[in-house]
């Protein structure tokens, strides 16, 4: 099943997401999702959680590392 995420919020999505999840948003939210990622990087980093983005052709995907 895709879920919709162009209406999802996005900190919210990243705080639920476990280890090795991959969500994707449209790249025209690009903007929003790599700053809300890097900002939750360095609220996180105690905790050990890490997010990785990349963007390929029409979506920007975010990874939960660790």
């Amino acid at each position: 099943m895709r879920i919709n995420m162009e209406c999802m919020e996005i900190a919210p999505v990243l705080r639920r997401m476990g280890i090795g999840e991959v969500v994707s948003y449209p790249i025209h939210r690009y903007g929003s999702v790599t700053s809300t990622a890097v900002r939750m990087n360095v609220e996180y980093r105690a905790e050990g959680r890490r997010y990785r983005t990349h963007a390929d052709g029409l979506e920007v995907t975010v990874t939960r590392t660790a």
